[in-house]
């Protein structure tokens, strides 16, 4: 009597992959659902193990403008873990709806992957849009590089938390009149905006400053000019 063997081959995996642990060096993190998504993994398509390509599945996770740099790793057959980092976003850029930027001037969404809370946006007065995810690609680069300039001091004046605006979209106006820089500065029941010169408006925000011990039982928006030397020029409404 003969004996039949029954040799069972597996080409692939018994289990496809099904689970993304993600681990995100910074405080925020995108959802696991949107990197599955970069990576095309999805329970209709099947992926196992031996057809996942850790590179190619880095390179796609690298196409996400909101990703810097990712490595891809197998915990067990169905189980990949991914450690990335997200672009940081500085500010928001107020010519546009949900756009952030980030230090090199890289531009990206921010909703639903990012938080908006607590950016400050930035108007640079673009006029055209073009193609490309760097503000290195609009002509109002260098309003860019101004307005983060200007962010920067005003952290280091310890004004952060309450700036809520810059709008840099002026600075380059022929006319003394129009040429201006405008801060808006949020408190809980006062808004004030600031008239800034831009060759002088760290010295004008000094005077700010010095000014706000005398505003701060007030209420409502007012408009302070600060452009004429040694002058304040405020507009209640």
């Amino acid at each position: 009597m003969g004996v039949i063997i029954v040799q069972k081959t597996l080409k692939k995996g018994d289990k496809p992959i099904s689970k993304i642990t993600q681990c995100a060096l910074q405080k925020e993190a995108v959802s696991s659902l949107y990197l599955a998504e970069l990576l095309n993994l999805s329970v209709d398509k099947k992926m196992f193990r031996e057809d996942f390509d850790l590179e190619e599945g880095r390179n796609k996770l690298l196409s996400s403008p909101l990703i810097e740099d990712a490595k891809i790793s197998f915990i067990s057959e169905d189980h990949i873990l991914v450690k990335y980092w997200h672009v940081n976003a500085m500010a928001l850029i107020g010519d546009f709806n949900n756009v952030g930027i980030d230090r090199e001037g890289r531009l990206f969404p921010i909703k639903p992957f990012l938080s908006p809370k607590g950016l400050v946006k930035i108007f640079l007065g673009i006029q055209e849009v073009v193609e490309g995810g760097n503000i290195s690609f609009f002509k109002e680069k260098n309003r860019w590089v101004f307005a983060k300039k200007v962010l920067e001091d005003l952290y280091a004046l310890e004004m952060k938390g309450r700036i809520t605006s810059i709008d840099v979209s002026k600075i380059e106006e022929l006319s003394l009149g129009k040429n201006e820089l405008i801060v808006t500065v949020d408190f809980i029941e006062r808004k004030d905006i600031l008239r800034l010169s831009k060759r002088n408006y760290l010295n004008e925000v000094s005077q700010y400053c010095i000014l706000c011990d005398s505003l701060k039982n007030e209420k409502g928006t007012k408009m302070i000019d600060f452009r004429s030397d040694g002058v304040a020029f405020i507009e209640r409404f």
